[in-house]
Protein backbone atom coordinates (compact mmCIF):
# COMPACT_ATOMS: atom_id res chain seq x y z
CA UNK A 1 0.00 0.00 0.00
CA UNK A 2 1.36 4.24 -0.88
CA UNK A 3 -0.06 6.71 -0.35
CA UNK A 4 0.89 10.47 -1.17
CA UNK A 5 1.03 12.18 2.63
CA UNK A 6 -0.84 15.60 3.59
CA UNK A 7 2.12 17.79 4.74
CA UNK A 8 -0.28 19.27 7.72
CA UNK A 9 -2.31 17.92 9.88
CA UNK A 10 -5.89 16.76 9.66
CA UNK A 11 -8.43 15.36 11.15
CA UNK A 12 -8.97 11.25 10.62
CA UNK A 13 -10.32 11.01 7.52
CA UNK A 14 -12.85 8.47 9.05
CA UNK A 15 -13.77 9.70 12.00
CA UNK A 16 -12.87 12.81 11.70
CA UNK A 17 -11.41 13.71 15.40
CA UNK A 18 -9.00 16.23 15.28
CA UNK A 19 -4.73 15.34 16.10
CA UNK A 20 -4.48 14.44 19.90
CA UNK A 21 -7.31 12.91 20.57
CA UNK A 22 -8.57 9.06 20.73
CA UNK A 23 -10.30 7.73 17.46
CA UNK A 24 -13.89 6.69 17.83
CA UNK A 25 -14.95 3.66 18.21
CA UNK A 26 -15.57 1.76 14.61
CA UNK A 27 -13.03 3.62 13.39
CA UNK A 28 -11.48 2.01 9.96
CA UNK A 29 -8.53 4.05 10.19
CA UNK A 30 -7.34 3.21 14.04
CA UNK A 31 -4.88 1.30 14.75
CA UNK A 32 -4.49 -1.42 17.89
CA UNK A 33 -1.86 0.15 20.35
CA UNK A 34 -1.19 -3.51 20.91
CA UNK A 35 -0.28 -4.70 17.90
CA UNK A 36 0.44 -2.15 15.29
CA UNK A 37 -2.62 -3.39 12.63
CA UNK A 38 -5.88 -2.31 12.20
CA UNK A 39 -8.08 -2.04 15.13
CA UNK A 40 -11.24 -3.09 13.61
CA UNK A 41 -9.96 -6.43 13.50
CA UNK A 42 -7.57 -6.85 17.01
CA UNK A 43 -9.71 -8.59 18.39
CA UNK A 44 -9.41 -6.65 21.74
CA UNK A 45 -13.06 -5.91 23.29
CA UNK A 46 -12.07 -2.82 25.52
CA UNK A 47 -11.18 0.51 24.43
CA UNK A 48 -7.54 0.10 26.58
CA UNK A 49 -6.11 -0.75 22.87
CA UNK A 50 -7.45 2.43 20.92
CA UNK A 51 -4.85 5.00 19.84
CA UNK A 52 -4.39 8.82 19.39
CA UNK A 53 -4.82 10.31 15.57
CA UNK A 54 -1.42 12.00 15.07
CA UNK A 55 -3.13 14.03 12.32
CA UNK A 56 -1.14 11.75 9.41
CA UNK A 57 -2.03 8.32 8.05
CA UNK A 58 -0.83 5.52 10.68
CA UNK A 59 2.74 4.82 9.76
CA UNK A 60 3.65 7.81 7.58
CA UNK A 61 6.11 9.06 9.48
CA UNK A 62 8.14 6.09 10.40
CA UNK A 63 8.23 5.48 6.70
CA UNK A 64 9.19 8.87 6.41
CA UNK A 65 12.14 8.69 8.81
CA UNK A 66 13.68 5.30 7.62
CA UNK A 67 13.57 6.12 4.03
CA UNK A 68 10.82 3.89 2.99
CA UNK A 69 9.54 6.23 0.43
CA UNK A 70 8.56 6.01 -3.18
CA UNK A 71 10.35 9.05 -5.27
CA UNK A 72 7.72 10.43 -7.26
CA UNK A 73 10.32 13.74 -8.80
CA UNK A 74 11.63 16.75 -7.75
CA UNK A 75 8.47 18.93 -7.61
CA UNK A 76 6.65 16.08 -5.34
CA UNK A 77 6.60 15.01 -2.12
CA UNK A 78 8.23 11.32 -1.31
CA UNK A 79 4.93 8.66 -1.06
CA UNK A 80 5.36 6.26 2.18
CA UNK A 81 5.62 3.12 0.77
CA UNK A 82 3.76 1.75 4.08
CA UNK A 83 4.15 -2.41 1.98
CA UNK A 84 8.01 -1.52 3.47
CA UNK A 85 6.97 -0.49 6.27
CA UNK A 86 5.10 -3.72 7.36
CA UNK A 87 7.81 -6.03 5.54
CA UNK A 88 10.85 -4.56 7.54
CA UNK A 89 9.46 -3.12 10.79
CA UNK A 90 7.59 -3.94 13.86
CA UNK A 91 5.45 -2.75 15.80
CA UNK A 92 6.63 -1.62 19.23
CA UNK A 93 3.76 -1.35 21.99
CA UNK A 94 5.73 0.62 24.53
CA UNK A 95 6.74 3.61 21.83
CA UNK A 96 3.63 3.37 19.97
CA UNK A 97 5.56 3.35 16.94
CA UNK A 98 7.01 1.00 14.08
CA UNK A 99 10.49 -0.01 14.89
CA UNK A 100 12.77 -1.07 12.19
CA UNK A 101 14.20 -4.72 12.37
CA UNK A 102 18.11 -4.55 13.76
CA UNK A 103 18.38 -7.54 15.72
CA UNK A 104 22.38 -6.75 15.94
CA UNK A 105 21.76 -3.26 16.83
CA UNK A 106 19.08 -4.08 19.06
CA UNK A 107 21.71 -6.61 20.98
CA UNK A 108 23.87 -4.13 21.47
CA UNK A 109 21.17 -1.68 23.27
CA UNK A 110 20.05 -4.11 25.38
CA UNK A 111 23.08 -6.27 26.40
CA UNK A 112 25.67 -3.47 25.69
CA UNK A 113 29.25 -3.97 24.23
CA UNK A 114 31.17 -4.37 27.67
CA UNK A 115 33.40 -2.05 26.59
CA UNK A 116 34.47 -3.14 23.18
CA UNK A 117 33.66 -0.72 20.18
CA UNK A 118 31.63 -3.03 17.94
CA UNK A 119 31.64 -2.34 14.22
CA UNK A 120 28.28 -2.89 12.62
CA UNK A 121 28.39 -3.37 8.49
CA UNK A 122 25.37 -2.18 6.89
CA UNK A 123 23.94 -3.28 3.60
CA UNK A 124 25.07 -0.86 1.26
CA UNK A 125 28.85 -2.07 2.82
CA UNK A 126 28.94 1.09 5.08
CA UNK A 127 29.63 1.16 8.72
CA UNK A 128 29.53 2.37 12.01
CA UNK A 129 30.75 1.45 15.55
CA UNK A 130 29.17 1.60 18.78
CA UNK A 131 29.92 2.02 22.43
CA UNK A 132 27.19 2.01 25.02
CA UNK A 133 26.00 0.22 28.28
CA UNK A 134 22.89 -1.72 28.41
CA UNK A 135 19.89 0.76 28.34
CA UNK A 136 22.02 4.14 28.41
CA UNK A 137 19.86 6.55 29.34
CA UNK A 138 21.44 9.18 27.21
CA UNK A 139 21.12 6.83 23.70
CA UNK A 140 23.82 5.06 22.14
CA UNK A 141 27.29 6.18 24.67
CA UNK A 142 29.15 6.42 20.89
CA UNK A 143 28.29 6.43 17.72
CA UNK A 144 31.62 6.41 15.24
CA UNK A 145 30.47 6.85 11.32
CA UNK A 146 33.04 5.86 9.23
CA UNK A 147 33.93 7.44 6.13
CA UNK A 148 31.70 7.31 3.04
CA UNK A 149 28.21 7.84 6.15
CA UNK A 150 26.92 11.19 5.88
CA UNK A 151 25.66 12.93 9.34
CA UNK A 152 21.92 12.56 9.50
CA UNK A 153 20.21 15.81 10.25
CA UNK A 154 18.41 16.19 13.63
CA UNK A 155 19.54 17.36 17.06
CA UNK A 156 20.44 13.94 17.96
CA UNK A 157 23.53 14.06 16.25
CA UNK A 158 24.64 17.29 17.73
CA UNK A 159 27.20 16.07 19.93
CA UNK A 160 30.20 15.68 18.13
CA UNK A 161 33.91 15.22 19.33
CA UNK A 162 36.57 15.69 16.71
CA UNK A 163 39.09 15.08 19.16
CA UNK A 164 39.01 11.89 20.53
CA UNK A 165 39.10 9.54 17.46
CA UNK A 166 42.28 7.82 18.23
CA UNK A 167 39.85 5.96 20.90
CA UNK A 168 38.09 3.99 17.79
CA UNK A 169 41.10 2.01 16.54
CA UNK A 170 42.59 4.70 14.34
CA UNK A 171 44.73 1.79 13.12
CA UNK A 172 41.48 0.47 10.80
CA UNK A 173 41.50 4.51 9.12
CA UNK A 174 38.57 5.35 11.77
CA UNK A 175 40.63 8.30 12.53
CA UNK A 176 39.20 10.18 9.03
CA UNK A 177 35.26 9.49 9.97
CA UNK A 178 32.77 11.46 13.02
CA UNK A 179 32.55 10.49 16.64
CA UNK A 180 29.40 11.43 18.09
CA UNK A 181 27.80 11.03 21.97
CA UNK A 182 24.50 10.30 23.28
CA UNK A 183 22.71 9.71 20.06
CA UNK A 184 19.07 8.05 21.03
CA UNK A 185 18.64 4.93 19.89
CA UNK A 186 15.60 5.55 17.39
CA UNK A 187 18.07 8.08 15.29
CA UNK A 188 20.92 5.53 15.30
CA UNK A 189 18.03 3.34 14.25
CA UNK A 190 16.54 5.32 11.31
CA UNK A 191 20.52 6.01 10.34
CA UNK A 192 20.84 1.94 9.93
CA UNK A 193 17.14 1.89 8.08
CA UNK A 194 18.38 4.54 5.55
CA UNK A 195 21.26 2.48 4.63
CA UNK A 196 19.32 -0.59 4.26
CA UNK A 197 19.23 -2.07 6.99
CA UNK A 198 22.20 -4.58 8.59
CA UNK A 199 24.32 -6.53 6.50
CA UNK A 200 23.86 -10.03 6.63
CA UNK A 201 28.04 -10.60 6.61
CA UNK A 202 29.46 -9.59 9.37
CA UNK A 203 32.64 -11.20 9.01
CA UNK A 204 34.46 -9.27 6.65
Amino acid sequence: MTRKPKSKPTNCPDCHVPPGLLHRRGCDVARCAKTGFQRLGCGHTSNACNTVWAGHWPGDAECIEYGLVLDLGPDAEPMPDLNRLYALCDWDPKQQRMLYRAPLFDAFTTKGTDGVHQILRLADDTRITLTTRPGSPGGIDEVFLWPGLDVPDGDGWNNEDSWELQLTAGDTGQEKGRLFYEVPVNDVRALIARHGGEHPDQTS
